[in-house]
């Protein structure tokens, strides 16, 4: 048979096209992956220093910052804005800030201002090309402090006081639940039953401790009532208490059938009172008053001889005034006087003498035991005009013919 015909001619030009294409199909691919696993690992990270940050209200947030990396390396020179909610603001007001990191990477924020009462807000920054960070705010309590004010314009705040203390009608003393608290010190703890009052300038309270009833001032006197039952009230006049219907000075049951008891002082302690319909004063001098015309269906004042009626203000044995209301009343040392509303105005009156009025304070005002003093809402008012505002738990007294107060101020920031 012929031989078989010779095998056809290689192309080569075809062959290295083809071994060329089988090395540069793989070389196309890693070109494409490339670009996007190098941005993937050059991008920024933003970084607080703390994952939350809190504060008191009205105080400011100090030592917060942001933190720019690039592969885990800090870098200089990106733009970083950071903005605030929940009320928090940069130190001048603003709720934006916007900085270039250091050579350390970082960005040092400004102070944060913290709002008014209990808040949250978030910290946020972020930087072109990297992913928004936040961070948390918070903000506890209120900036509330116990406060006095006096007629001649002195004014001071005991910081230390908590919060939650309510003033009682001695300077300076106030009760935190069961804790006593003199000016800035704590005094005592577990207390109850408290009643105070300021004698010639020096406050005192009692009070039930336990199974003992305790008497002190603000010299540093105290002593102790170990007959007063248990069961007994104190009174706002120094050793007066009563447990039902017993009146008891010190040691003694002085008067039993007792009712409307109010108590006072203005050089001595006394108590008026209301017994078989016939009001009575006494005092630890052993003085004994009747107020034989004062109708029994009115109550006593915490002014020496000062009674209402309905509307009817009496004084002694006298039918003084006609529609009042909103009557308080006070007996500093020699001295005994009532505030009153009367025809949408408020006046005054000091034992005998004519009615003086405040002609400015609102009618919708609350008159304190502190001569002169007013609250109306929230607004502090003496002299006719606001002096404070934010108050609260407002106690007031007088010491000779000075006139204070004492309140809770919550004033915003």
């Amino acid at each position: 048979p012929p031989p078989p015909p010779p095998p056809p001619p290689v192309d080569l030009n075809r062959a290295r096209i083809l071994q060329g294409a089988a090395w540069t199909i793989p070389a196309i691919a890693v070109a494409t992956v490339a670009p996007a696993a190098a941005a993937a690992f050059n991008t920024a990270l933003l970084t607080f220093n703390q994952s939350s940050y809190s504060g008191t209200a009205c105080s400011t947030i100090t030592g917060a910052y942001v933190t720019v990396t690039v592969n885990g390396t800090p870098t200089a020179g990106r733009s970083v804005t950071t903005t605030l909610s929940g009320g928090y603001t940069f130190a001048g007001g603003a709720t934006t800030n916007t900085q270039v990191s250091g050579t350390d990477g970082r960005v040092n924020l400004p102070e944060i201002n913290v709002p008014y009462g209990t808040s949250t807000g978030t910290l946020t920054s972020m930087t072109s090309g990297a992913s928004t960070t936040s961070a948390t705010l918070s903000g506890a309590g209120t900036p509330v402090y116990a406060t006095g004010r006096d007629g001649n314009g002195f004014f001071t705040q005991w910081r230390s006081i908590p919060a939650t203390a309510k003033p009682t009608d001695a300077w300076g003393w106030f009760l935190d639940g069961t804790d006593l608290w003199k000016d800035n010190t704590k005094v005592d703890t577990g207390v109850t039953k408290i009643a105070g009052n300021t004698n010639g300038g020096v406050g005192w309270v009692q009070y039930l401790k336990g199974s003992t009833w305790i008497g002190r001032d603000s010299q540093g006197y105290s002593q102790t009532f170990p007959s007063i039952p248990l069961t007994a009230t104190p009174t706002n006049s120094w050793g007066w208490f009563v447990d039902g219907t017993n009146l008891w000075y010190q040691t003694d049951i002085v008067d039993t059938g007792v009712s409307g008891v109010q108590g006072g002082t203005n050089g001595q302690n006394w108590v008026q009172y209301r017994t078989g319909g016939t009001w009575y004063g006494r005092d630890n001098s052993g003085y004994v008053k009747t107020f034989s015309q004062v109708p029994a269906s009115a109550t006593a004042t915490r002014s020496f001889g000062w009674f209402v009626d309905g509307s009817d203000l009496w004084h002694d044995e006298d039918l003084v005034e006609k529609n009042v209301s909103k009557v308080v009343g006070n007996s500093p040392t020699n001295s005994n006087w009532v505030v009153y509303l009367q025809g949408g105005s408020w006046f005054s009156r000091i034992d005998h003498d004519a009615p003086a009025a405040f002609p400015t304070t609102p009618a919708t005002a609350t008159a304190t035991r502190g001569w002169g003093w007013f609250v109306d809402g929230t607004n502090v008012w003496s002299g006719g005009q606001i002096v404070d505002t934010g108050a609260s738990y407002v106690a007031g007294g007088t010491s000779g013919t000075l006139g204070w107060v004492q309140y809770i101020d919550s004033t915003p920031c």
